[in-house]
């Protein structure tokens, strides 16, 4: 056995006897009396009595996933994304506003003679006083997460199982029913609650002790109770839980009352709570997220469903979680999503705000922007710089220069070449289709009307490209996002000058371009030290690469683009005017119709697991940071070191490579071992996955040399642009 499994069974072992001794302490059942019920039909057959007055939790509404302190932290949790401060500190400052904090609150109110009962806005709003100055922004601020609590409720509350035929009965009966409940939350989420159960056309009215600031606890709250009865007091019964706040206090105030007893669902709660108060071993923990939230553990997977429902689609739910919560934070206006790869994150945010609007509550607008290296090129044409034509050819084909590439890539149509003087096309001819970059340079710098056709075409689609950004909103936006599968730093360099332009001439530019990666594999200094100010840009949310093991996962993007490839677009070609809107042209894609029902059934599955992540995220104990590193840690399985059953099931894909040719390839091919160091720069250069053609030729050993050679050869790489 080896040590790791070792600490594993200890650990398990070890938590297995503590939960052992929660368990034995739960309390047995009451004895039966005058004063307890232990149905709600018990309700029923009370005579004399009008109006019948229930309490709201462990009464009508049980806590399902998360007890009540499991709900503050969740709150606090995912709140403290919404401010832009170290999340740490606002995490610490909203979990201790629930304790301290709001009974200072309520010793502040009773000392005034206000009540004693805070609103939970009113306790937000004081928590977020260190890391807000703004009064109306803590206001909105606290607003949010109010609704993210409600959200979180809402999510995590089941109604009594006889709730709903007891209160149709009472109905019958002619009792009038309204709900009582001492509560932090607004009277308006508990409406919400009760509306979504399917409770609230038999419930007459609400009392929220929030909504007056007095408490069932102090008996006030029975008194609004009384006046909005509208009958004798002992003609009102009112039942609960709680013995002091549900018995004795109705009693005080001239009430009839009893004590609800649910023997099960109370040693539920007090189990749940036990269960909260236990510490978690590291391997204990991890099991029970994984578990909870579906991820993939250490075995081998057997299918692609397993790979996407497990690992793929839990990774990209949390970088889109983390693109959401970016736009919460700078109040973005616009979120574009990049083709062709970025497109289905949009899909993904689409389907996560639906999920859970509380958790999303977005200012923001979702659109597709259609870029491409190709089309970026032309924005950093300066015309005094021939060799950035000459370079940019063979950068877009990669291959050597052709004139025949050139004047593709940068739309010198036939006629106009045609037109030339016979002088200028006949030196053309000279030099040849590959000529040198010498032979180029002298033909721009020599040949004005070349020059100038040149100058005249590369104007002329720079323009398109930029009446499309602009027709698109890019410009104008508000912090807008910019959101890719990986590393977009040379489109950053490259529009930069055009957003230096627009400057000059007194257009307006975002203050802030954020640009968000699910992950970044190789980078090129160079760019970001050539990029406008108003651009920021940062390292992968996923696969981050300052961590040596999360690099190593991404030599190559040959096993993640086939999961988030765009079927329905092949390569961007240019933009065309239609009308007086501009399109973005796209070539037909390489995939049969087979592969693309394929690729699209699996789009579908992704999305709809994000979506279903999304709703955990708000009704499951765990943070995005814990589930982050254990997403991680499975693609750093999955990729660096796989199985071969899971080579097979991601092989199964289909993957296009290529800038100006696009062709479709195998991910990871087999291959023998002769020439073994050609072989692996072939399935670099060639963007196929390494570790994968490794495991699948029967070499998969040699994944742990190629992890240790990377990690001791490998540069380190610093955050650019925070």
């Amino acid at each position: 056995m080896s040590a790791s499994r070792l600490i594993r069974w200890v650990e398990k072992r070890l938590f297995d006897r503590r939960a052992e001794s929660v368990v034995s302490a739960l309390p047995g059942s009451l004895g039966r009396d005058d004063n307890n019920i232990f149905s709600l039909h018990e309700l029923e057959g009370y005579a004399d009595i009008d109006v019948v007055s229930f309490d709201f939790f462990d009464t009508l509404f049980f806590r399902e996933h998360l007890c009540m302190e499991q709900v503050f932290a969740k709150t606090a949790q995912l709140g403290a994304s919404l401010v832009d401060a170290p999340r740490d500190e606002v995490f610490r400052a909203l979990v201790a506003a629930r304790g301290y904090g709001s009974f200072q609150l309520k010793r502040q109110m009773q000392a005034r003679g206000d009540g004693d009962e805070p609103a939970l806005s009113a306790i937000f709003e004081r928590a977020l006083v260190p890391f807000l100055d703004d009064p109306e922004e803590r206001a909105r601020i606290a607003a949010r997460l109010v609704e993210l609590e409600t959200g979180i409720e809402l999510r995590n509350l089941v109604p009594n199982r006889e709730a709903a035929a007891v209160l149709r009965n009472l109905k019958l009966l002619g009792r009038k029913v309204i709900v009582v409940s001492d509560m932090y939350l607004p009277a308006a989420s508990l409406a919400r609650v009760l509306e979504a159960s399917g409770l609230a056309e038999h419930v007459d009215d609400l009392v929220v002790s929030s909504e007056y600031g007095i408490t069932k606890n102090s008996g006030e709250l029975f008194e609004v109770v009384a006046k909005r009865c509208g009958v004798p007091r002992k003609r009102v019964l009112h039942v609960g839980d709680n013995w002091i706040n549900d018995c004795i206090r109705p009693r005080e105030r001239g009430f009839r009352s009893v004590h609800y007893y649910n023997h099960d669902q109370e040693n539920v709660v007090r189990l749940a709570q036990g269960m909260h108060g236990l510490p978690r071993p590291g391997t204990v923990r991890k099991d029970e997220l994984r578990r909870d939230f579906d991820l993939a553990a250490r075995k081998p997977l057997a299918s692609l469903d397993a790979v996407v429902g497990q690992v793929i689609a839990p990774a990209a739910a949390l970088f889109v979680h983390d693109v959401l919560q970016r736009a919460l934070r700078k109040r973005s206006s616009h979120v574009f999503f990049l083709t062709r790869d970025g497109t289905i994150f949009r899909e993904i945010a689409e389907a996560m705000v639906a999920a859970a609007p509380e958790l999303y509550p977005l200012e923001a607008k979702f659109c597709t922007l259609a870029t491409s290296r190709a089309t970026g090129a032309l924005l950093g044409f300066s015309p005094e710089d021939s060799d950035y034509l000459y370079i940019t050819t063979e950068y877009l084909s990669e291959v050597t220069f052709s004139f025949a590439r050139f004047r593709r890539i940068f739309g010198i149509t036939d006629e106009e070449f045609h037109a030339l003087p016979e002088a200028t096309r006949s030196h053309i001819d000279w030099l040849g289709d590959g000529m040198g970059i010498d032979g180029f340079r002298d033909l721009y710098w020599d040949y004005d009307d070349f020059r100038r056709l040149v100058q005249s075409a590369a104007h002329r689609k720079t323009a398109l490209t930029m009446d499309y950004l602009e027709q698109e909103g890019l410009f104008e936006a508000r912090n807008p996002l910019l959101v890719d599968i990986g590393y977009s730093g040379t489109w950053g360099k490259q529009i930069s000058p055009a957003l230096e332009k627009r400057e000059r001439l007194g257009d307006p530019v975002p203050a802030e371009i954020g640009f968000e990666f699910f992950a970044t594999n190789r980078f090129y200094v160079g760019n970001v030290q050539r990029m406008h100010p108003a651009i920021t840009m940062g390292p992968g949310r996923i696969l981050d690469h300052r961590r040596t093991d999360l690099a190593l996962t991404c030599l190559n993007y040959a096993w993640l683009e086939p999961f988030f490839l765009d079927p329905t677009l092949g390569k961007l070609d240019g933009f065309v005017r239609e009308g007086g809107r501009i399109r973005a042209e796209f070539r037909d894609p390489a995939f049969s119709m087979a592969e693309k029902a394929r690729i699209e059934g699996l789009r579908h599955a992704l999305v709809g697991r994000c979506a279903q992540f999304a709703a955990d995220l708000m009704r499951k104990e765990g943070t995005v940071e814990e589930l982050r590193r254990l997403v991680q840690d499975r693609l750093v399985d999955l990729v660096a070191f796989p199985k071969r059953s899971e080579v097979a099931a991601v092989n199964s894909l289909a993957h296009e490579r290529g800038m100006e040719t696009v062709k479709a390839q195998e991910i990871a091919p087999h291959f023998y071992p002769n020439n073994f160091r050609a072989k692996i720069d072939y399935l670099m250069m060639n963007d196929h996955w390494v570790q994968g053609s490794l495991s699948r030729s029967g070499m998969g050993l040699a994944n742990r040399a190629l992890a240790w050679y990377f990690a001791r050869t490998r540069a380190d790489f610093e955050d650019w642009k925070p």
